[in-house]
């Protein structure tokens, strides 16, 4: 009834711009007041207030929860204060990933592997008892040791040192410790047997890679890689092959006798590249040496390194030895733990990452000159 008065009275105006613009404000405030959708309650205003203030509040919590399971960036935690709901409270909350620089963490506790070492103070190594040039070597036996400190000195003053030595020496200055070279055995098996009972913490003693250690032990990248060899007395080869790739092939199908080093993994090695052949084991590379050079075994088999250095120390021995290369097979030298030292391995295979620890045969001929009279 008041609308269709109120339009009446509209009806008569005068037609200028400033009375229309009246008779439309006039109108608006009618249709707010007699329009369903001014009887909204409070209740229901005061419900999309409560609502949008929980959406607000869930989105907050949304974001903290990415700040926390995100990387703590300073633009992201400036996102997360600003929508912070506590801030109009006069209520501060304490962020961790906001107030604690991550990058400045620092472990609360090393791998047990790893604090043994450093609870003790001193990285135990285990290296053979008898010179195995250039890996090992004792002063004492008439090797040539540097004065310095690649070198170190045993309890009766003599020196120790080596390619194993130099390693084992620098793997304690990178942990920050003292170090002990634990000398006691002489068979390279045996050297490993002290890792075993933990007698020592890593073996490093030129041992070969294979699979019978990798069941027992953790074995590290390889530091040296050389091929195997043979030496081979000339006058049983006469007339039986003229190079060395002939060689090999002979004595794979003949049913001769070669020599190996006993307790070491070259017996395995070689029954599997000379199935026809009877391996005889010597107490020592030299004595093996010895009986090819008089004819005892046909041939003896180790790795490139020592077949190289026997005619390369002794040129006139190049009468009565031939040499020769395998090719396409090699043996691998790693560092030895115990199975259960995990991070000890990875510390010893990333020590040989960063100074890049490789070498080959000639490296090491190359590298340790004076023990290989003659190299080039």
């Amino acid at each position: 009834m008041h609308l269709m008065s109120l339009i009446r009275r509209i009806r008569f105006l005068p037609k200028s711009l400033f009375s229309w613009g009246i008779a439309l404000f006039l109108l608006g405030v009618v249709f707010v007041q007699f329009s369903p959708f001014s009887s909204a309650s409070e209740d229901t205003v005061s419900s999309a207030t409560v609502s949008s203030a929980q959406d607000q509040a869930d989105l907050c919590s949304e974001t903290k929860t990415l700040a926390l399971n995100s990387p703590a960036t300073p633009a992201l935690m400036a996102q997360t204060e600003a929508v912070d709901p506590n801030q109009n409270s006069g209520t501060s909350e304490v962020n961790p990933a906001r107030d604690v620089d991550p990058s400045l963490a620092v472990p609360q506790s090393l791998s047990p592997d790893i604090q043994r070492i450093l609870d003790r103070g001193k990285l135990i190594v285990a290296t053979r008892g008898q010179s195995t040039p250039p890996f090992v070597m004792y002063s004492r036996e008439g090797d040539v040791c540097p004065n310095d400190s690649s070198a170190y000195t045993l309890d009766d003053g003599s020196l120790l040192c080596g390619l194993d030595i130099t390693m084992g020496l620098e793997l304690a200055a990178e942990m920050d410790v003292d170090i002990e070279f634990n000398t006691s055995r002489n068979k390279f098996n045996e050297v490993t047997e002290l890792v075993a009972g933990g007698q020592a913490d890593v073996a490093l003693s030129k041992l070969s890679l294979s699979f019978v250690r990798a069941m027992s032990f953790g074995l590290s990248n390889p530091y040296v890689t050389l091929y195997k060899g043979l030496l081979v007395n000339r006058v049983r080869l006469a007339g039986k092959a003229d190079g060395a790739d002939d060689v090999i092939r002979i004595i794979r199908s003949l049913d001769e006798n070669i020599g190996v080093i006993a307790n070491t993994q070259y017996g395995t090695f070689a029954r599997e590249a000379f199935p026809k052949a009877t391996v005889q084991e010597f107490p020592t590379w030299e004595a093996a040496v010895a009986a090819v050079t008089d004819g005892t075994v046909m041939a003896a088999f180790r790795d490139e390194l020592e077949v190289k250095r026997i005619v390369l120390s002794d040129p006139a021995s190049s009468l009565r030895l031939k040499t020769a290369v395998f090719t396409d097979t090699d043996d691998k030298i790693v560092a030895l733990v115990s199975w259960k030292d995990v991070k000890l391995l990875d510390l010893i295979n990333t020590y040989f990452d960063v100074y890049r620890i490789s070498y080959s045969a000639d490296d090491l001929i190359d590298r340790y000159s004076t023990v290989f009279s003659g190299a080039s």
